[in-house]
């Protein structure tokens, strides 16, 4: 099954997005990510590089 792949940095930024397939073993951004989101691939299209994202709940530092 194929995964949307969202990465971001520690200021909520997303800084890569990808779809990763099934039959490839690893996967990197482009630039570093703190963290790592994996979707469905039908929300790929509804993040792009650059947006900011906000967790409810996230204890501010």
């Amino acid at each position: 099954m194929d995964l949307a792949i969202i990465w971001i940095n520690s200021d909520y930024i997303v800084v890569d997005k990808e779809i990763a397939r099934s039959w490839r073993l690893a996967y990197t951004p482009r630039l570093p990510a703190c963290y790592i989101l994996e979707l469905s691939t039908e929300w790929l299209s509804e993040f792009q590089v650059g947006d900011r994202i906000e967790i409810e709940g996230e204890a501010a530092n």
